[in-house]
């Protein structure tokens, strides 16, 4: 049985077609979160579970490498290598989270991937959006921000193209700038449709500790995700987040982003047999609950509340559905035996009737031999 709605269905619950909460289950309290906005949704019914402030505008910080991401394997294999130039790195601001990444050394796409997703690199997004860039205008010559314009302009065609409808974007690593924006609702959409038709990066969005080996560097990797971090093997940020109280054993992803005295998270989790996809933007720095605390009261909530009816639905449903199937069997005999029948009074019918022209032909016969010896006799007499 499938645990999750197909792609197209649930964007239909993303714009508002799809299933709205029927379910008796207390709301989401969202009182305390004020300008926050929060969007989530259940993955098997397409039920939106919470809607708060989800279609006002917030800096999509770090989490528009999610989407960057699925732009730069739209043109480059996970396989294919790209050189670190030094035109790419002046790119990148002075005060950006950074990969570290040296000019001249050479990365796999998928490198740079882990790169730009677990210790959310800047540098790594802007040399994998330059190296696309130029691949998209098929010149190795075109300098390096004008290839990153190239690959921005992909960028807003791939969020238009999947239904974020209320987000636009100015460079591929989230650094805030004007006239670049996202909703609650729109990174929602975009972090369900890359852990479900980009592989590679869904299995990405839930490592926690990644060791990167190149010809001259080796670069050790942790996810800004601090509710993948049981430990992280013993780093020190692995022990920071369980003692935090970050770890979350039931998210499986997928980005953190921070920016401007704000942060953003965007997360798929599982409770019970059932999996949800959310996210949480704008929420301050100092605040009382961060936002690894808020996924984690909104999975508490969805595991204690929705869960069991979301499994009360389904049995029920399954049960309606075994119902229909065995009417539908019986429907199926029925119409089978009543054809069967049919046929055979049929093909008895076409019996009677050739039994009794046979009957007919035979008495014609006997009639027509009787008179051949009546006037046989009359001669003889």
């Amino acid at each position: 049985m499938k645990r999750f709605l197909t792609i197209l269905a649930v964007v239909c619950v993303l714009m508002g077609v799809g299933a709205q909460s029927a379910y008796s289950a207390e709301e989401f309290d969202t009182s305390a979160y004020g300008d926050v906005g929060i969007y989530a949704v259940d993955l098997t019914t397409g039920t939106v579970l919470i809607d708060h402030n989800a279609d006002v505008s917030y800096e999509p910080l770090s989490l528009t490498k999610v989407l960057s991401a699925m732009v730069l394997l739209d043109y480059m294999g996970p396989a294919e290598e790209v050189t670190v130039g030094y035109d790419m790195l002046y790119l990148v601001e002075a005060d950006a989270s950074l990969a570290y990444l040296v000019g001249g050394e050479t990365l796999t796409v998928e490198q740079l991937l882990y790169g730009m997703l677990l210790p959310s690199g800047n540098d790594a997004a802007r040399a994998g959006a330059v190296a696309a860039g130029r691949r998209m205008a098929g010149t190795e010559d075109l300098a390096a921000y004008g290839a990153m314009l190239v690959f921005v302009d992909a960028m807003n065609a791939k969020a238009a193209e999947i239904g974020m409808s209320r987000s636009h974007f100015t460079n591929p690593d989230g650094y805030p700038e004007y006239d670049m924006y996202t909703t609650a609702k729109d990174m929602t959409l975009m972090s369900l449709y890359a852990t479900e038709n980009y592989p590679l990066i869904a299995q990405i969005a839930g490592t926690s500790v990644y060791t990167a080996e190149t010809d001259e560097y080796s670069h050790l990797w942790i996810n800004t995700n601090k509710a993948l971090l049981q430990y992280a093997e013993d780093t020190p940020e692995g022990v920071a987040a369980n003692a935090e109280g970050y770890y979350d054993a039931r998210i499986r992803g997928i980005k953190t982003g921070s920016g401007n005295w704000v942060n953003n998270f965007t997360f798929r989790g599982q409770a019970g047999g059932f999996e949800m996809v959310g996210t949480v933007l704008g929420v301050s720095d100092g605040a009382a609950e961060e936002t690894f605390h808020v996924s984690r009261k909104i999975l508490d909530w969805y595991e204690a509340g929705m869960v069991p009816e979301l499994e009360a639905a389904r049995l029920a449903k399954e049960e309606e559905a075994r119902r229909k199937a065995e009417e539908e069997a019986a429907a199926a005999a029925a119409a089978e035996q009543a054809a069967a029948e049919a046929a055979a009074e049929e093909e008895g019918g076409w019996f009677d009737l050739e039994v009794g022209m046979y009957f007919v032909l035979l008495g014609i016969c006997a009639l027509v031999l009787l008179r051949i010896i009546l006037i046989r006799k009359g001669i003889a007499q």
